[in-house]
């Protein structure tokens, strides 16, 4: 990337004088995408029948929200198996795409009448060296690698009427006697804020591995088409609840972004659905800052605010006539898990920078999400997310922001996530077991004693990391108070010694072991 901060700008609120607003989507760019090839075609699908040496052709075409309504590149029109395996293509091409750069991208792999698709964020493409497209059911790779080409003109490469529309804004900003309406500044502050998080609710979708097609990347264009209408569209965007709309899709992203992967894959119908409105809002803003009527029957904003709380609450064991003490304590239970999930699901994607936190952090979260599927013993299961919490809390404490890590601290981490790794193994055994009814049926005690020895370790590597940690924080306690002493030696000044504490001579152990009954 380049040097200079991508990070957008201010959301809400008025924008300083003599500053270009910000649309959310940050400047124009140009991206190289060396298109490879593609693998895992369900080639034997499409033979065409009578002529087993007819194969299909394959093209992939690459859409971007960019100045000029949407940009594209596509590639050739390449026969599948032609110098390759059989279910593999190759290009090989050099492909431009010019784009903002928050934009949302479309791929799309095209052959005959239908197609496989996949909307991902700029980073996300130039991080990743290959692509998964495809549907619900069947999807195949894309091999490319994409770069950021710096052309000093790419910015001035803008259609007149975005050239006009920014100098018009500016002038808006800057001359007190043009200065837009507050409806105008609100409208644009809430679609500005809706095409800033689209990228971020993309790239939660995608690692939830939660098939949309290319619905995301029409809904930020469309919301860029209607940011980028004058000021006489405004009242007719304000028209009709159309503000309550806008407010809807971004409170219903924000409830979403924080939500852990694990918890969304349990609510992938709620999550497409929300997808789903979220472009029949956009397109009927869109069409109404144009000034044409469309009639929808069922207000899209009230559908929105449906299924965030469907995605939001946790379910109900119990139903809703569930009113008894069980059920409350159900119901916590499950609230319980859930920022159990939160707080490792952080913990997580917060230490990409240091591997062994990573790997514990992962392995806790695997146990926590399957601890539930080994045991059917609500209160085994209660014991296990309150050893997990308290390693986790554990986790937090020993690597916080800040803290000094020594060798001896990547050791101890090292040292857990490979226990807890064995730990998971043990695990993934008991639940493979009890998929089987015949096997949980005949098998539920020596289940429980499993599990409850899992439990133990689990306990026990807590103990092991707790202590590891706290004799390496002593002993680095021990080599700084060395220095200190040294250093008040060398410059001839006596430290204040510290009340109530005695040398290590003067205290008296005793002269035997203490034995240990077995009960």
């Amino acid at each position: 990337m380049t040097g200079t901060s991508t990070t957008a700008g201010p959301i809400f609120g008025p924008q300083n004088a003599g500053t270009k607003p910000t649309h959310g989507l940050g400047k124009i760019i140009r991206l190289r995408i060396d298109l490879e090839g593609c693998r895992d075609l369900p080639h034997s699908r499409f033979i065409m029948p009578g002529n087993a040496d007819v194969r299909p052709s394959y093209r992939v075409e690459f859409l971007a929200t960019g100045s000029k309504h949407y940009s594209e590149a596509n590639s050739s029109f390449t026969r599948e198996g032609k110098g390759t395996f059989r279910g593999t293509v190759q290009w090989n091409e050099v492909l431009y795409l010019q784009c903002f750069e928050h934009s949302v991208i479309q791929i799309i792999l095209l052959w005959r009448d239908d197609y496989y698709a996949k909307c991902l964020p700029v980073a996300d493409l130039l991080a990743n060296s290959e692509v998964t497209v495809g549907s619900r059911s069947r999807h195949c790779t894309l091999c490319l690698s994409t770069s950021w080409v710096f052309d000093d003109g790419v910015e001035d490469e803008r259609e007149d009427s975005d050239v006009c529309m920014d100098a018009q804004y500016e002038g808006l900003h800057v001359i007190p006697t043009q200065a837009r309406s507050p409806p105008t500044r609100r409208i644009k502050a809430l679609l500005r804020a809706i095409l800033f998080r689209i990228p971020l609710f993309v790239k939660a979708i995608n690692s939830s591995k939660i098939f949309t097609y290319s619905t995301p990347f029409w809904i930020q264009q469309m919301a860029y088409d209607a940011y980028t209408l004058g000021p006489d569209s405004v009242p007719c965007l304000l028209s009709r609840d159309g503000d309550a709309m806008f407010k809807t899709m971004v409170a219903t992203m924000d409830a979403i972004l924080p939500l852990a992967i694990t918890y969304m894959q349990q609510r992938v119908d709620c999550v497409i659905r929300i997808v789903e409105e979220m472009l029949l809002s956009t397109a009927l803003l869109n069409e109404r800052a144009k000034r044409e009527e469309i009639f929808f029957p069922k207000s899209p904003e009230a559908e929105l605010a449906r299924l965030t709380w469907l995605i939001v609450t946790p379910d109900l064991p119990f139903g809703a006539r569930g009113t008894s003490q069980l059920s409350n304590y159900a119901i916590s239970g499950t609230i319980a898990k859930d920022a159990l999930l939160f707080a490792l699901e952080a913990i997580v994607q917060a230490s990409d920078a240091f591997p062994p936190l990573k790997s514990a952090a992962s392995g806790l979260l695997f146990f926590a999400t399957y601890a539930d599927m080994a045991s059917g013993n609500k209160k085994q299961i209660r014991d296990i997310y309150k050893r997990v919490d308290g390693l986790a809390a554990s986790l937090k404490r020993g690597t916080a922001k800040g803290s000094p890590l020594t060798p001896e601290h990547h050791d101890a981490i090292r040292s857990l996530a490979e226990d807890i790794a064995g730990l998971n193994k043990d695990l993934e055994e008991i639940v493979a077991e009890r998929k089987s009814r015949f096997r949980r049926f005949f098998s539920a005690k020596r289940h429980r004693a499993e599990l409850q020895d899992v439990v133990t370790q689990l306990e026990t590597a807590r103990a092991n990391y707790t202590t590891a940690v706290a004799t390496v924080n002593a002993m680095t306690t021990a080599r700084v108070l060395a220095h200190v002493q040294a250093l008040t030696l060398v410059m001839g000044v006596s430290p204040m010694p510290a009340l109530d504490m005695n040398c290590a001579d003067d205290v008296a152990f005793p002269s035997r072991s203490t034995c240990f009954e077995e009960v």
